[in-house]
């Protein structure tokens, strides 16, 4: 079997857990980066079924992303593989007001989403220059487009994350290596569904109409990946919300928002 190495990172959330049984499927040997050592055993045994070759491998890399060693920890696991497939789909999410939220809990959500991703994304495509050939996709969110009361720390992680790769794609014209940004819309996952936003955003036909299964924004934003495209807007409704944002002045996006996901005088 070809030695074709794969890392995801959040592979026990929704979206990480299907891109890595999607992977399996294509016959990758998997990486699978999470923090918790029992649900990464559990998700170990249960992706067996997916697996194309007996000898496949996963191998289960506990890390805690929220630790400023977190990237040298995630680097220690690669020895030699042939690493061809790096996806980046963890992240910290905080749900409340911005003033009513500790500073460290910021800090933590800071440290996983910028500090440790943005490490990564430099190490990780360092390593895979070597071999002259791969695909890196980094998820973002379609949120960091628009004003989002209640999870701006979680938004604008993203937002800074979609500059950062941008900017890297800009440098790196015509690389070997080639750098994928996702940007899903609502999912139905339970960062979404258990989040207390939800009561409100289910109002709105529109953003029930534009949630997707992790299913298939998984096989979507692979289908970009190996595609080497810059961008995947994963749902036509949610293209079409990442293109009105853009356009939209400024003051009305904030009404926007407003509107969607409340404000902290209709919370008192």
């Amino acid at each position: 079997m070809d030695e074709r190495w794969a890392l995801v990172t959040g592979a026990t959330g929704g979206l990480g857990g299907e891109i890595s049984k999607d992977l399996l499927r294509l016959g990758y040997h998997l990486l699978a980066v999470g923090r918790d050592i029992e649900s990464l055993a559990n998700i170990s045994a249960d992706w067996q079924e997916h697996i194309v070759d007996e000898n496949q491998q996963i191998i289960e890399v506990c890390v805690d992303l929220q630790s400023p060693h977190a990237t040298r920890e995630v680097m220690s696991y690669l020895g030699e593989k042939k690493l061809t497939v790096v996806v980046l789909a963890a992240a910290d999410y905080i749900y409340g007001s911005c003033t009513d939220i500790q500073q460290d809990r910021h800090i933590q959500l800071i440290q996983c989403n910028i500090a440790t991703t943005s490490s990564l994304i430099q190490a990780l495509l360092m390593y895979m220059d070597r071999y002259q050939n791969g695909h890196m996709l980094v998820i973002g969110s379609l949120g960091a487009l628009m004003p989002t009361p209640f999870q701006g720390a979680y938004t604008s992680s993203k937002a800074w994350l979609h500059q950062f790769v941008a900017s890297m794609q800009a440098e790196r014209r015509n690389a070997a290596v080639s750098l994928t940004l996702g940007c899903p819309g609502g999912m139905a996952t339970s960062m979404l569904l258990d989040s207390p936003g939800w009561e409100r955003l289910k109002r709105y036909p529109w953003v029930r109409y534009s949630i997707l299964s992790p299913q298939r924004v998984s096989k979507s934003v692979l289908r970009a990946m190996f595609a080497r495209r810059l961008l995947i807007i994963p749902g036509r409704l949610n293209w079409l919300t990442a293109l009105f944002m853009r356009h939209m002045p400024y003051a009305i996006r904030i009404r926007i928002g407003r509107l969607i996901y409340g404000s902290a005088i209709e919370e008192n």
